[in-house]
């Protein structure tokens, strides 16, 4: 062994390696499924380009998050109100956030961001953000089910006219609250259109895939099942 060596470190270097290799694939697999299936439910190519700009900025904020800390986790917070900042969504007299503190792991948070860009966006041009009279509650809390803790996330919309058509529109977003997280992070989701707005409830194990500080083998790319949307 050569003198000065540290075996303990080198090994951390090979594990922290092999993470970094099996989320960059994720990563890369997650922006090439956004730019076909953006492009699959988009009518033409201006909306083509400003959904597919929205997503992949939604995508670079999370990253941005986990390249000042990558040991840190990402906290749910920051993550909903950096959704909502950024599209200037966040209106203290319309916008309700609240939860326990939560750091989720990087395997977690690329989707979640994701979803909650979709949800924001909807909220924008046909929920609760785009009437004066909306409001929006964004909670969580964890429960105990099924014999482990459960992040149980709420996106709540108020004061929205329905829209009997709304129910019957599918888009990208549409795969991605319903489909995706349920296919990468074992997630059950309720997609529901109330009297007075959208009600979205997303139920997630806390587990070594999805919480900070835990360990487990890196899940599989995102892929939902292609011909659903």
């Amino acid at each position: 062994m050569t003198m000065g060596s540290d075996p303990t470190g080198a090994e951390e270097q090979v594990v922290l390696l092999a993470e970094l290799q099996h989320r960059v694939r994720n990563t890369l697999a997650t922006m090439r499924l956004i730019a076909r299936r953006s492009a699959e439910f988009s009518e033409s190519l201006e909306d083509y380009t400003a959904h597919l700009d929205g997503r992949l900025a939604a995508m670079a904020r999370v990253q941005n998050v986990i390249i000042q800390n990558p040991s840190a986790g990402v906290d749910l917070d920051r993550l909903v109100t950096d959704e909502l900042t950024s599209a200037l969504a966040y209106q203290e007299e319309r916008t309700h956030v609240d939860g326990p503190d939560l750091r989720l792991h990087l395997r977690a948070a690329e989707p979640l961001a994701l979803a909650l860009h979709e949800l924001t966006t909807n909220a924008l041009k046909f929920g609760a953000l785009a009437t004066p009279t909306g409001r929006l509650a964004v909670t969580w809390r964890i429960d105990e089910r099924d014999g482990g803790p459960h992040l149980v996330f709420d996106w709540v919309e108020g004061g929205v006219p329905l829209d009997e058509d709304a129910s019957r529109r599918r888009g990208f977003g549409t795969v991605v609250l319903e489909e995706m997280l349920a296919y990468s992070l074992s997630a059950a989701t309720t997609l529901a259109f109330a009297p007075d707005g959208l009600h979205y409830r997303l139920t997630l194990p806390l587990t070594s895939r999805t919480l900070h500080g835990g360990t487990g083998a890196p899940p599989p790319p995102l892929r939902p099942q292609d011909g659903r949307g």
